[in-house]
């Protein structure tokens, strides 16, 4: 018999054998679907009813001792919260102390400050005045000073120019720097006013310094020459002549000044005094 026969004959009995029982082939399904739905990576031990349950109960055993475990503790928490609260009580009334000390000292310190600060500015403004004070006195011994000296000539004929020669002296210690002079003569009945004054001041002239101790000479030179009868008025006193003399001048801090002569002319004495009015300086 050939391999082909052979072969025919094999499958021809395949076809003829008996189909199997249907139960059989629900429990084959039914044990295939349990092998299909159960986990592969599940051990084979758990798999077993009696062991998995005892695990069950293990775990039961050991969650509810932990739960025991964990009350336990929380318990013990809430006493020692409840030991704590009021320790937190008196250390915030110990605070609220401290801080009412605290508020206290400062406003302790506050007056003491306030009144440091008041003891500084009086001492501060009394340093201040005897500082001012002695600046002052220091000015007013080293300053220069121009004095009246006296008249050192006169020249006073019918017919000619008048001319007098005042004598000045600088009685300071420092020179006077920035001099000007200034002269003016007035001959009238009455006295000299402001008219005079204001006259003067536009006669300025600048001079040389004037050192401590020196005695410069300033002239006054009117072109007016008096008459026989301008000179009879002068001598029975219906006329009056006075002579102005006006120096301005800075000392060495700066400060400016003044030395203003009034003269009258006397009769009596045939000469030029110092007349009560209109003799002033700084």
């Amino acid at each position: 018999m050939s391999k082909k026969e052979k072969h025919d004959t094999k499958q021809e009995e395949k076809n003829l054998q008996i189909p199997h029982s249907p139960g059989k082939e629900n429990r084959k399904t039914n044990t295939a679907k349990q092998e299909t739905t159960t986990p592969k990576n599940i051990p084979r031990w758990f798999a077993n009813e009696h062991i998995r349950g005892w695990v069950l109960i293990g775990t039961t055993i050991l969650l509810a001792a932990f739960t025991a475990w964990m009350a336990w503790k929380t318990h013990d928490l809430a006493n020692q919260t409840a030991k704590t609260i009021p320790l937190l009580w008196k250390a915030d009334s110990i605070a609220n102390e401290g801080l009412k000390l605290s508020k206290q000292n400062v406003d302790s310190s506050n007056v003491y400050t306030r009144r440091s600060i008041e003891i500084a500015e009086s001492s501060l403004k009394v340093n201040r005045f005897s500082a001012d004070t002695i600046k002052k006195f220091t000015k007013m011994d080293l300053r220069a000073f121009i004095g009246f000296a006296g008249v050192d000539s006169l020249i006073m004929n019918i017919g000619e120019p008048l001319r007098i020669d005042i004598k000045f002296k600088n009685i300071g210690k420092t020179p006077a720097y920035n001099v000007r002079e200034a002269g003016y003569r007035v001959f009238r009945k009455g006295e000299p006013n402001q008219f005079d004054i204001d006259t003067l001041k536009k006669t300025f002239q600048k001079c040389s310094p004037i050192h401590p101790g020196m005695e410069p000479i300033f002239t006054v030179e009117s072109i007016w020459s008096p008459t026989q009868k301008n000179i009879a008025d002068i001598m029975d006193g219906s006329w009056n002549l006075y002579v102005f003399k006006l120096i301005n001048y800075n000392d060495v801090f700066g400060d400016k000044h003044f030395t203003m002569v009034c003269l009258k002319y006397f009769p009596e004495v045939r000469t030029f005094i110092p007349f009560p009015n209109y003799n002033d300086g700084n």
